[in-house]
C-alpha cells in the first residue's frame, strides 16, 4: 500500500504524477506488483530505485513527481520526512490506472451443466461406451 496526500491523488488522476519519492528503511514495493493507494485504486509499480542521495534528484523527477521545481520537491520531502537519518531513498515509478492481467483461457472455470447423479458403474460404463463409438 502506498499512502499519498489528496492533493498528490489529484495529480495522478491529471497523468501528472508518475512516480514518487519515498524515505524508507527498505524498499515496501517491487516492481511488477500492484499497490493500492487509498482514494484511487491499484496501480502498477514500473521500477524501484534505490538512489545514493537526494542530490541525485533531477528536474526530470521533480516533473514526473508532479512538481515544477525541484527546490519544490525537495522542500516537500524535508516537510513529510524531516531528515534523512537511517533510512535510504527510493524512487517508485508507476501506472495508473493498473490493468490488471486477464486470466488465461486454460485456467478460467466454466460453469458444468448438472448431470443427474449415477452410479460409479453407470458413469464408468457410459464413458466406455462413449469412447468406442464410431464417430
Amino acid at each position: 500500500m502506498l499512502l499519498m496526500k489528496q492533493r498528490f491523488i489529484q495529480l495522478i488522476k491529471a497523468g501528472k504524477k508518475r512516480q514518487t519519492i519515498r524515505l524508507w528503511t527498505h524498499a515496501r514495493v517491487h516492481t511488477g506488483q500492484r499497490a493500492y493507494i487509498p482514494h484511487l485504486g491499484y496501480v502498477r509499480i514500473l521500477a524501484v530505485d534505490l538512489l545514493p542521495s537526494l542530490q541525485a534528484l533531477t528536474r526530470q523527477d521533480a516533473i514526473d513527481d508532479g512538481f515544477s521545481t525541484r527546490r519544490a520537491m525537495l522542500a516537500e520531502i524535508a516537510h513529510l520526512y524531516g531528515t534523512q537519518a537511517g533510512r535510504n531513498i527510493y524512487r517508485v515509478r508507476f501506472q495508473w490506472p493498473s490493468v490488471a492481467p486477464r486470466k488465461a483461457a486454460s485456467r478460467m472455470k466454466v460453469p458444468r451443466t448438472r448431470i443427474p447423479s449415477r452410479t460409479r458403474a453407470q458413469r464408468l460404463l457410459r464413458d466406455y461406451v462413449l469412447r468406442r463409438a464410431p464417430v
